[in-house]
């Protein structure tokens, strides 16, 4: 059965995975994988963000103005797809925490 969409705040945590150029050599193709070379070409990561709440918005969560937090990449690699995990707020060690820290 269906169930009904998230009510409470939301953390996002998005993953897009293009695919390699067949056109670049191995050594290139390598680095991508490892993650020394980066997407940098359209869409936009905003652009893959905004695509990914407008279509879960009223389905996995009432409204995108649930979401409290979010973290995105996007990354070349041998299987293109986006991966989208969804958790409800943790009250203890959330992102601002840890970007406001005084330990750095």
């Amino acid at each position: 059965g269906y169930s009904t969409p998230w009510d409470g705040p939301l953390v996002v945590i998005a993953l897009v995975e293009r695919g390699i150029p067949k056109s670049w050599s191995k050594k290139k193709k390598e680095e991508a994988r490892s993650g020394a070379i980066r997407p940098t070409s359209r869409p936009d990561l905003d652009n893959y963000l905004k695509i990914i709440l407008d279509s879960c918005n009223g389905i996995v969560f009432g409204d995108d103005s649930q979401i409290v937090e979010i973290a995105a990449g996007k990354i070349y690699g041998d299987h293109p797809r986006v991966m989208v995990k969804f958790s409800g707020l943790v009250p203890h060690g959330t992102f601002f925490e840890r970007f406001y820290s005084d330990d750095d």
